[in-house]
């Protein structure tokens, strides 16, 4: 399946250092260049990434990010777009609106999994339903994963109000540093998703 994969995380640049990738200069040029399906890194031949190092200094507009998913549809079957929520929040529903599938990746932890779904208030709109990837996942009483999806209903507000994020299947990957350790230190993939 032909994949891009755009890293708007311009502050961590996680991205970068899962993939065999020696130098990235593709983000920072989004806003001069024409033909921005050009600037993609290209790591298989199914699969293009922009991201960049953690040295380089990255800017651009919502526009230039739109430009970029919308060309990455066109030239492939998969566009998945790493969100920053600490991008502007217009700029994050602007992007919230163009997706076809919305997947919110949390970790296994009841301090995240209560905070997560209060943050997603201000996109309620644009997120009607998502999938939801638990990170980091042990099956422990009370946060199985079954239940993690009630952290997503019935949401308080402020006065008592509540809204509810429907959350249309609950993926897990395994608690597994050594695999990850491993993985980032060949720089290969480090994750096994058996469901």
């Amino acid at each position: 399946i032909k994949t891009t994969l755009i890293d708007t995380d311009i502050r961590k640049k996680d991205i970068y250092y899962s993939f065999p990738i020696d130098t990235a200069e593709c983000l920072s040029k989004i806003s001069s260049t024409e033909d921005v399906t050009k600037l993609g890194i290209p790591v298989h031949k199914n699969l293009k990434v922009y991201t960049e190092h953690k040295d380089v200094q990255v800017s651009f507009e919502l526009y230039d990010l739109v430009k970029l998913i919308t060309a990455s549809k066109r030239i492939s079957q998969v566009v998945i777009v790493d969100l920053d929520w600490n991008l502007d929040s217009e700029a994050v529903k602007n992007v919230l609106e163009i997706a076809d599938n919305i997947l919110v990746v949390v970790d296994q932890k009841v301090t995240t999994l209560n905070r997560v779904p209060e943050e997603l208030y201000t996109y309620r709109n644009q997120l009607q339903a998502i999938d939801l990837v638990v990170n980091r996942f042990y099956n422990i009483k009370h946060l199985e994963k079954d239940r993690v999806a009630d952290f997503f209903r019935e949401i308080e507000i402020y006065n008592g109000k509540t809204f509810d994020i429907r959350v249309n299947r609950v993926f897990t990957i395994s608690d597994d540093a050594k695999s990850v350790l491993q993985g980032l230190a060949e720089r290969v993939p480090a994750i096994d998703i058996t469901d």
